[in-house]
């Protein structure tokens, strides 16, 4: 069951963007969304890996022979936002990938990108 969520009467009307990649996942992904869903922000760098949905409440088991660790999930929470996508990872509204000299240099290619839009 979804429960609507809303801004506060009181916040923040700015331009607003938000850094993502593969790295954003479980509840950064709840955030994203949510802050999508209210149009609060928009989104620069790569596909996130989350999205509305993640697992958790998680159950440790370790496999008596190998002593390997298991960690299962035994909860899905869902954020209120039922119109998006929950197949694939959270999509920026502007991709920025850094490319070798941006990595070899040090440069915040997604960064940078997000100060020129702030600055427009």
């Amino acid at each position: 069951m979804f429960a609507e969520t809303a801004p506060h009467a009181v916040h923040f009307q700015g331009k607003t963007l938000v850094l993502i990649d593969g790295g954003c996942f479980s509840t950064s992904g709840h955030f994203c969304s949510l802050v999508r869903h209210h149009a609060l922000a928009e989104f620069v760098g790569e596909t996130g890996g989350g999205t509305f949905r993640c697992h958790d409440n998680s159950r440790e088991f370790v496999l008596s022979h190998s002593g390997m660790r298991l960690r299962v999930a035994r909860t899905t929470y869902e954020a209120a936002v039922p119109d998006h996508d929950v197949s694939a990872g959270f999509p920026p509204d502007f991709r920025v990938y850094p490319g070798i000299q941006d990595i070899l240099s040090g440069t915040d290619a997604q960064m940078d990108f997000a100060v020129r839009k702030l600055e427009e």
